[in-house]
């Protein structure tokens, strides 16, 4: 039946090929009618009537569905609660694209390098995002790069960050000027963000690397406002992206909660989650140990769920189903196994028949020649009965010699 129904689809494909070429049909309903090759590929499935070992493990699979069940229903919670913890913790790290936000919004992961920015598909936002960011993560699939991400650490602690000689050379270079001249002391804008050269004036000793970013970051509002409908948002000018890249090196790597909120208090930085509701700006640093923890623990975890799942249950199935099991022994005898005696017995045996087969023709043509030489008055009917057994029996006695151990353990048997 299985043999019909394939042959009969092929048929019908090759009559949908021919009628379309002949015949105006839809195309739409041409392709779907194309469908039908698809059954072809059925032809495949004839193997399995002469793949014996193919069967045994297709019925392995199908035995082993209950303990696979309880095994994966292991997995899910293990997957389960590591997304929930991963939510909890690294729930708040940027992706790439949420530097694209409109305005402020954007300030948060714009400060981030790109290589420190999660690919949208791999990251814990949500429950549903951090299982398959764990499923990543158990096939082994480039989760080192996710670990490098979410654990990133800044060089230096929140205020402790130095002003480095490039950062103040660029600072001058975008201003035009000295930025004390630009900023003297008592200069509101100075009072209005909070920097903590107010008295002093923006000057080298003075100035600390919060206080750039926060010129920075308010030089590129004030350059690029209003124009998040371009195509290189969040860069649509290349003083912008000069302002940017003057405010990474004034915070580098990534921003300490301290930071964040600071820049949210001034009005230069706004947050919101993926619904829109505006929250509190958290940190983009990881914590490296917990990470390293984290991402450890669920891999070896998984790992070992997965490899009970090959080992202990595929194989206890295998030796259930009789593909691993020891030859049954002959009783009394711990080497000589039943199948290797059949097939010694049935050697002897077929050696045995054929002697015997033998030496009844032999002894047929003897006792024939014998009674010949017998009624042509050769021999004397007395001495030629005499003669036959003992001719007999010497050349019996010759043959067993010469055919050694397996011809007589054959007339045994026989």
């Amino acid at each position: 039946k299985f043999d019909f129904f394939i042959v009969m689809v092929s048929f019908a494909g090759v009559f949908i090929d021919s009628l379309g070429n002949a015949v105006p049909i839809n195309p739409t309903v041409l392709r779907i009618l194309r469908i039908f090759r698809i059954f072809r590929i059925l032809r495949a499935f004839r193997i399995f009537k002469s793949l014996k070992g193919l069967q045994q493990i297709v019925m392995t699979l199908a035995s082993s569905l209950p303990a696979i069940m309880n095994l994966f229903s292991f997995l899910l919670l293990l997957f389960f609660i590591y997304s929930i913890l991963g939510v909890m913790v690294f729930g708040a790290m940027c992706k790439d694209g949420d530097q694209g936000f409109e305005g402020l919004y954007a300030v948060r992961c714009m400060l981030s390098p790109e290589d420190l920015l999660l690919d949208p598909h791999a990251t814990f936002e949500t429950v549903a995002w951090s299982l398959l960011t764990l499923f990543r993560v158990a096939t082994g699939d480039a989760w080192g790069d996710i670990l490098d991400q979410v654990a990133a650490v800044a060089p230096h602690g929140a205020g402790s960050r130095p002003v480095l000689d490039t950062t103040w050379t660029v600072l001058t270079d975008l201003l035009g000027a000295d930025p004390a001249s630009v900023y003297p002391p008592g200069d509101p804008f100075l009072t209005q963000f909070g920097l903590s050269a107010v008295e002093t004036g923006m000057t080298r000793g003075s100035a600390s690397a919060l206080d750039i970013a926060k010129v920075a970051i308010w030089h590129w509002n004030a350059t690029s406002h209003g124009q998040e409908e371009s195509w290189d948002w969040p860069y649509p000018t290349g003083h912008a992206r000069g302002w940017i890249v003057l405010a990474r090196m004034a915070l580098p790597t990534c921003l300490h909660s301290e930071e964040t909120m600071d820049l949210q208090k001034v009005g230069l930085m706004d947050c919101k989650s993926t619904d829109g509701y505006d929250l509190s700006c958290s940190t983009t640093c990881g914590v490296e140990w917990v990470a390293n923890i984290y991402f450890m623990t669920f891999y070896i975890g998984a790992s070992f769920v997965l490899l009970q799942l090959v080992i202990a249950v595929l194989m206890e199935q295998l030796i259930g189903n009789g593909e691993v099991q020891e030859a049954p022994k002959i009783p009394g005898c711990e080497t000589l196994g039943a199948a290797v005696f059949a097939r010694m017995f049935n050697k002897w045996q077929l050696n045995a028949r054929f002697k015997i087969k033998m030496l009844r023709r032999r002894e047929a043509r003897r006792a024939g020649g014998a009674v010949a030489r017998v009624e042509g008055g050769k021999v004397p009917p007395d001495q030629g009965n005499k003669v036959a057994p003992v001719d007999d029996s010497a050349r019996v006695s010759r043959e067993e010699a010469q055919g050694g151990g397996g011809g007589g353990g054959g007339e045994q048997a026989a």
